[in-house]
């Protein structure tokens, strides 16, 4: 993708002791780094991007639920 380069760079720099200020939040850098991905994309990577993504729809689901809108 166009801006993996942005989120390796910051994940090097916080991983190896936030020497500088990156142009992303550590949010996905750290990700990055938790799942071994700073070099390259992993299985594990890919398994908690679905998992953010499945928990993110849940999530809409029970807010359009308690609001009453059921399915159409």
């Amino acid at each position: 993708m166009g801006d993996s380069a942005a989120y390796r760079s910051a994940a090097e720099t916080i991983t190896s002791g936030w020497g500088q200020l990156t142009e992303r939040t550590p949010g996905y850098p750290l990700l990055l780094w938790l799942t071994g991905s700073v070099r390259t994309e992993t299985t594990a990577l890919f398994l908690a991007q679905l998992l953010m993504h499945a928990i993110s729809v849940l999530m809409v689901v029970r807010v359009a639920a308690r609001l009453g809108l059921g399915a159409c």
